[in-house]
């Protein structure tokens, strides 16, 4: 839509309601057990009936198509857009009011000398993840799994002459905190390098690549210890790499083929071993 024009940003205000029935928040098994921590008798699973009110924005610098017919327009030398938005979650029955909660997203990105033969970009993102633990119970909400997770990042664009040729180098750094006792030791960070390249040899078809290297680190494993009087397995530091090379294009006006190959794969460092609590 056309939304709400001042000067020239472009604003983009909602708000959305829902209703339904959540047969099984906390993702628990049916099958029942002495033996299991998800499953009855001890921890059952257990539906509720919810609400979601999620209000949102969105704005940005006005684009090349609301630009149209204007005298003059010259290429803008930034461009703007930010994104925000939260869901409240209302639970009735026996999930309430201990489980109710509230997520939220907000993203934003600065692309600098944008359509320039040499440009570049800012972005960051905000994102709160609401997870319930399987095993806990209603009224402890220090065993979830509810995180935060901060990303920033910035690349460098280059296409030279009209575009034909393009590629885009860039790094993204992800922390994810953990808010609640049970999810510390798996709090972390993600550091992304990645490359992007496309060269268009038809009107509408073009080669593609892409390509990362990541470095993923917890930082906190010693946690685990104290808090299940047991070491928890599978947090070691590694090394992410992915590359891929494809096709992206037009066959006929009206089908298209998208085909990558590449290799992904993840290198690992082994842990220290951990030291029991008594």
């Amino acid at each position: 839509g056309a939304g709400i024009r001042t000067g020239d940003v472009e604003w983009h205000p909602g708000i959305a309601a829902e209703g339904g029935y959540d047969s099984n928040y906390f993702l628990r098994t049916d099958k029942t057990g002495p033996n299991l921590i998800n499953g009855a008798p001890a921890f059952p699973v257990q539906g509720s009936p919810v609400m979601r009110i999620t209000p949102s924005l969105s704005l940005s610098t006005i684009g090349a198509q609301r630009k149209e017919g204007e005298q003059n327009a010259e290429a803008p030398t930034v461009n703007f857009r930010l994104g925000a938005s939260g869901t409240y979650r209302e639970f009735f029955g026996q999930l309430s009011p201990e489980q109710r909660n509230f997520s939220a997203d907000v993203n934003a990105k600065l692309d600098i000398l944008p359509g320039r033969p040499v440009g570049g970009a800012l972005f960051a993102s905000y994102d709160r993840v609401i997870q319930p633990n399987a095993a806990q119970p209603v009224g402890n909400a220090d065993l979830a799994f509810n995180r935060d997770a901060l990303t920033a990042g910035a690349e460098i664009s280059v296409q030279p002459g009209s575009g034909t040729l393009d590629f885009h180098l860039g790094n993204s750094f992800t922390d994810t905190i953990f808010e609640q006792t049970a999810g510390q030791p798996y709090a972390s960070f993600l550091d992304t390098f990645y490359l992007k390249g496309r060269w268009k040899f038809r009107p509408r078809t073009a080669l593609i690549y892409d390509g990362t290297f990541g470095i993923s680190h917890f930082d906190n494993t010693g946690a685990a210890s104290a808090i299940a009087q047991q070491a928890i397995t599978g947090l070691n530091d590694s090394y992410p790499i992915r590359t891929r090379l494809g096709i992206n294009g037009l066959i006929t006006p009206r089908f298209s083929l998208l085909a990558l190959v590449g290799y992904g794969g993840s290198f690992f460092t082994p842990a220290a071993p951990a030291v029991p609590v008594a």
